[in-house]
């Protein structure tokens, strides 16, 4: 199993993308951390799954790229890290933790509300909360 992260054009709503990374079955497994965005778990190389999100995603503006974990940095919680770092063995905590509120001092113009996580709850389709993960 190797993650890609994949991003999409805000044209298309959150929902409508959820579902169809939950209907593909190359997709072993997701999750959201950021709007317009999701970390995929597939076995497939990029452009097979570039190629299956293409014709579901039809016209849909997207990019996916394998994560390297020896190649990626930024700031997430340590069992997100686990996430990418090793898909195949990692699980992330229910409740996924929340990003904060209210964005660090001197960006707060440039940064839009955060609506949380993202993360689908086995069996229950999309989930009521703001997380949501395909497991």
């Amino acid at each position: 199993m190797k993650p890609y992260f994949f991003a999409y054009s805000a044209a298309c709503p959150q929902e409508v993308v959820h579902a169809i990374l939950n209907a593909t079955d190359v997709i072993e497994d997701w999750v959201a951390p950021f709007p317009n965005s999701a970390i995929l778990v597939s076995n497939r190389d990029p452009r097979e799954l570039g190629a299956i999100i293409r014709r579901r995603m039809k016209g849909v503006w997207f990019v996916v790229t394998q994560i390297d974990g020896q190649l990626t940095d930024g700031w997430l919680p340590g069992d997100f890290w686990q996430y990418v770092n090793n898909p195949a063995e990692a699980s992330l905590p229910e409740p996924l933790p929340q990003p904060p509120l209210t964005p660090p001092s001197g960006i707060g113009g440039l940064v839009g509300s955060a609506m949380g996580w993202t993360k689908r709850l086995a069996g229950q389709g999309l989930a009521s909360s703001a997380m949501e993960r395909k497991s």
